[in-house]
């Protein structure tokens, strides 16, 4: 019974995290999809860059959340981008359009000299770009091919159409290869707005370790002393004052000043918290110099 209820708590694990392997990979899908959906619009038009539009004001230049977003939008655009100027670019770096015009203006020439219909000899470099597009080879290959005029005819068609598919993708890589640009312009630009921003940060983080090492210095170097004289001197009346109730106090206080000063200067502590703090440390030295000072008046 114990072991069945083990199997279905694990079948029911198992389904939950299934479902969310689904629905994340489902995700990156759409993801994926939008994506190469939003490239079409960067084939046909030149979409200017759009940094200086959406970030037209100083609080919107301030807003790192959305300056990531959108950076991340145009990084994920621009990859989208070149893998889409890779795909047209394999479409046509086998031939141009300047030699199949070659070739079609070789082919019209050859059916004037025919005139009329029939076969005649049509010589294998004019046909082989035709082959190569059909995917049909001829069974042997000799220096000329015995072809009627509806035959040529069709080769010159084809190339023509060839021609004209040449010169819509060309011109597709061209308006791409200009959004591309835009599209780098733009990550340069939004990168640059986020180093700009982040720079004071960067510079009072600096400060925040220098001023870290040299307080964890001081309290380094006070210790080293402390110990030194105690032990070195464990007999002098300095070692004895310093292990008394009022040394540790004052090694205490001193270290504790310290920390709570440098967790002001790390924003740890605000300034309304850090006054009450050091306020209460400083009354309770003040009390006890008042509670020392008793018992000697008295005294005298």
């Amino acid at each position: 019974m114990k072991s069945r209820r083990i199997n279905d708590i694990m079948k029911t694990f198992l389904v939950f995290f299934l479902t969310i392997l689904a629905h994340s990979s489902f995700s990156q899908y759409l993801s994926d999809f939008n994506y190469i959906g939003n490239t079409e619009r960067y084939l046909k038009d030149t979409i200017q860059t759009t940094f200086s539009s959406q970030f037209n004001t100083d609080q919107k230049k301030k807003d790192f959340k959305e300056l990531r977003e959108f950076l991340a939008e145009k990084e994920n655009l621009l990859q989208a981008l070149k893998d889409t100027q890779l795909n047209l670019s394999g479409k046509i770096n086998w031939t141009d359009t300047a030699q199949l015009s070659t070739l079609v203006k070789q082919l019209n020439n050859l059916l004037k000299k025919k005139g009329g219909t029939g076969t005649f000899e049509v010589p294998a470099s004019l046909l082989q770009q035709y082959y190569y597009l059909e995917d049909q080879y001829p069974e042997e290959y000799t220096s000329t091919y015995v072809r009627d005029t509806e035959y040529v005819n069709g080769v010159i068609e084809r190339y023509q159409k060839e021609i004209v598919r040449i010169i819509k993708i060309s011109k597709q890589i061209a308006t791409l290869e200009q959004n591309i640009k835009n599209v780098k312009q733009d990550i340069y630009d939004c990168r640059n707005e986020i180093d700009s921003a982040l720079a004071p940060e960067y510079k009072q983080q600096e400060f925040r370790i220098t001023i870290s090492i040299c307080f964890a210095a001081l309290i380094g170097i006070l210790l080293i002393v402390f110990f030194y004289i105690v032990f070195k001197r464990s007999d002098s009346t300095l070692s004895k004052e310093l292990l008394s109730g009022s040394g540790l106090q004052f090694v205490t206080l001193f270290v504790l000043i310290i920390a709570i000063v440098l967790f002001g200067i790390l924003n740890i502590l605000q300034g309304s918290e850090l006054a009450a703090i050091l306020s209460g440390i400083s009354g309770y030295i003040l009390g006890k110099g008042t509670q020392t000072a008793k018992p000697e008046s008295d005294h005298g």
